[in-house]
């Protein structure tokens, strides 16, 4: 399926009446995105809207490349669904959905940290129908140091920004974690310092004991 369908789906959902939790999960390497979608009424869903939604595999395919594998669930007239996809930390910026919702953002790696941040409004509400939001939440978890955030609520190791009618114009999003430091290095120059040693040091003392030894034994005799 390509680009279209994904905009569809999300932005479908939006407006229709309906919860979001988009999740991403954190490590030093890469990003987990769950993105969780339920719709109040799937009546107000066009026929063909519906059809194109839930009749497809359980893989969402974007430029013929495998992207999200989703999950939908009907419920007494109501339908969930859930996105799943794995990125690489330094792609992240290139997201579908992140590129839907916030076109205006700053995703950065360098060595030490990482960090996301957001201006403007949440995109995938347009002004005209954002009475019909019922609420939309990023949750963000990670093992990573965070430095500097301005979630709504944090609880452990989740931080948590809460998007609603009242808010969604102006609602920016801001988390800078500290990323591990990176031994590489330091394990190169120990290895090359060990091969070193071994290469010229150890001959060097080999000589100097032998030296040593001959002197004794001819002072001996």
């Amino acid at each position: 399926m390509r680009k279209n369908i994904i905009c569809l789906f999300i932005v479908s959902m939006l407006l229709t009446g309906c919860t979001v939790e988009y999740n991403l999960n954190i490590d030093s390497n890469s990003i987990q995105e769950n993105i969780n979608i339920g719709i109040d009424s799937i009546e107000n869903l066009p026929e063909d809207s519906y059809s194109q939604l839930t009749s497809s595999t359980n893989k969402v395919y974007f430029d013929e490349e495998e992207y999200y594998t989703v999950n939908y669930k009907n419920n007494d007239n109501r339908l969930f669904s859930e996105f799943n996809y794995k990125h690489n930390l330094d792609k992240y910026n290139n997201a579908t959905v992140l590129d839907l919702c916030y076109p205006n953002r700053t995703v950065k790696k360098d060595q030490n940290q990482f960090e996301i941040s957001t201006t403007g409004s949440f995109a995938c509400a347009f002004t005209e129908f954002g009475d019909d939001i019922r609420n939309a939440n990023i949750n963000i978890t990670t093992k990573l140091k965070v430095i500097e955030n301005n979630a709504d609520k944090i609880n452990g190791n989740t931080y948590t920004w809460i998007i609603n009618q009242e808010n969604y114009t102006d609602k920016p999003i801001k988390i800078i974690m500290e990323l591990p430091k990176d031994n590489t290095a330091l394990i190169k120059s120990t290895k090359e310092s060990i091969l070193i040693y071994a290469v010229f040091i150890v001959p060097i003392a080999v000589i100097l004991l032998y030296l040593v030894w001959k002197k004794k034994r001819i002072n001996k005799l």
